[in-house]
């Protein structure tokens, strides 16, 4: 139903991947990997991707803001998990 992004996992491991190489692993607990979820979401929020998403979820909508960035941070998981935003 949510095709997968709202399970949990006890351990998790985070690769980034460039020009089909490992640059950089990490390994977190669930905690952990909230914690980075949450971050990188924050960071998401500052994207014309998050803008153009809020924009037009709001449309038309009777959704309050809690309830669209709570969609939002569950929907668009994989794309801001896989972003980079450190370089």
């Amino acid at each position: 139903m949510h095709m997968g992004y709202g399970s949990t996992y006890e351990q998790y491991i985070i690769l980034r991947v460039e020009d089909g190489v490992v640059t950089k692993s990490w390994e977190a607990n669930q905690r952990q990997f909230l914690r980075f979820r949450k971050a990188q979401f924050e960071l998401f929020k500052k994207t014309d991707i998050y803008t153009e998403a809020f924009t037009s979820l709001s449309e038309g909508e009777d959704a309050d803001e809690e309830e669209l960035i709570s969609f939002i941070f569950n929907y668009y998981s994989e794309v801001y998990t896989s972003m980079v935003f450190d370089e």
